[in-house]
C-alpha cells in the first residue's frame, strides 16, 4: 500500500506527463493513435508526421466539447434556479386570476403518478398541481414555497421536468409522464427536504392512501397510480357513483376482470362500496368520519 504522500507525488507526476501530451503530442501518442484508426498495417514516418497535426486538433476539440458541454449544463441550470426564485406571490396570481391555464391530461397524470411514488411517505392529498402559463408545480399542502417538481408539459415535443433535490436543480427531458419513475427516488427526496420535521405523526395516521410495501418495486408503484385514477373518477362522480364500464375507460389497458379484482381489494379494505346488483351496479367512496 502506498502511503498518502508517496500517492499524492506519483497523482502530481502523471497530472504533469497528462498535461505534456495534451500540449505537444509524443511520439508514442500520435503512433498509438495511428494504429488505432488508420487502415495501414504499418505506420511509417510519413503517416506519424501527418498524424501528429490531426491528434493535436482532435486534442484541442475534444477539450472544447466537453468544455461546452459544462457550459451548456450550467446555463441550464441557472436558469431552472432563476425560474424558483421568481416571486411565489406572482406564480400565485397568475395561477388564479388567468382564465388561459389550463391543466392538461398529462399533468394530471404526472401528479397521479408522483402521488403514487410518495404515498410510503406521506398522506397523497397532500401532494397537490399549482398551474401557471409556463409550467406546472407540484408542491406539498398547495404551498408556492413548498414545490418540489416542476413539469414543462407545454410544448409537446421538449417535455422536461425539473426535481427540487438540490441546490441547483438539473433539467430532465423526458417523453411521456410515466418517465418520473425513473427519478422516484430523487421526487422522493426531494418531497423529503419540504417536509416539516414531525411529519413522523402525519405518516402515523395516513387513511386515504394505502402505503406501497415495496417501494423499490415500479410495477406497485404503477398499481399504486391505477388505484389513484379509480378513487379520482368515483369521487367526480358524486352521488351518482361509478360504473365499471366508465372505470374500464378510466384504466384503458385493463380488463374488465382486472378491474373488478381492484374494486373488490378496495372494498374489503374499507375505501368503496357498491351500490345495485349484477352489471348495474356503480361504486362510490366510503365516506368516513373525522
Amino acid at each position: 500500500m502506498l502511503g498518502i504522500a508517496e500517492e499524492l507525488k506519483y497523482i502530481k507526476g502523471v497530472k504533469d506527463e497528462i498535461r505534456k501530451e495534451l500540449t505537444a503530442p509524443s511520439d508514442w501518442l500520435v503512433r498509438e493513435m495511428a494504429q488505432r484508426v488508420h487502415s495501414a498495417r504499418r505506420i511509417r514516418a510519413q503517416i506519424l508526421d501527418s498524424f501528429r497535426l490531426i491528434v493535436t486538433e482532435a486534442i484541442q476539440s475534444y477539450i472544447a466539447d466537453r468544455i461546452n458541454e459544462i457550459l451548456d449544463k450550467a446555463i441550464k441550470t441557472v436558469e431552472v434556479k432563476e425560474h424558483d426564485h421568481q416571486s411565489d406571490e406572482n406564480d400565485t396570481a397568475e395561477a388564479e386570476n388567468s382564465n388561459d391555464i389550463v391543466t392538461t391530461q398529462e399533468e394530471i397524470e404526472a401528479l397521479y403518478i408522483v402521488r403514487a411514488i410518495c404515498a410510503s411517505l406521506i398522506n397523497s392529498d397532500r401532494i397537490m398541481e399549482k398551474d401557471t402559463k409556463k409550467y406546472c408545480n407540484i408542491t406539498l399542502d398547495g404551498e408556492p414555497r413548498k414545490s418540489f417538481l416542476r413539469l414543462h408539459f407545454n410544448f409537446v415535443r421538449k417535455k422536461k421536468i425539473a426535481v427540487f433535490d438540490q441546490n441547483e436543480p438539473e433539467v430532465i427531458p423526458v417523453t411521456a409522464p410515466s418517465d418520473l419513475y425513473q427519478y422516484k427516488e430523487r421526487i422522493r427526496k426531494a418531497l423529503n427536504l419540504k417536509l416539516e420535521p414531525s411529519r413522523g405523526s402525519e405518516q402515523n395516521n395516513q387513511g386515504s392512501t394505502s402505503e406501497i410495501e415495496n417501494s423499490n418495486d415500479v410495477f406497485t408503484i404503477q398499481q399504486e397510480t391505477e388505484v389513484q385514477l379509480v378513487l379520482q373518477h368515483i369521487r367526480g362522480s358524486g352521488s351518482e357513483g361509478a360504473a365499471i364500464g366508465e372505470l374500464l375507460q378510466v384504466l384503458s389497458g385493463k380488463t374488465r376482470p382486472q378491474i373488478q379484482r381492484m374494486l373488490n381489494q378496495l372494498q374489503a379494505s374499507g375505501r368503496i362500496h357498491m351500490k345495485g346488483k349484477a352489471r348495474g351496479a356503480r361504486w362510490h367512496l366510503v365516506k368516513r368520519q373525522r
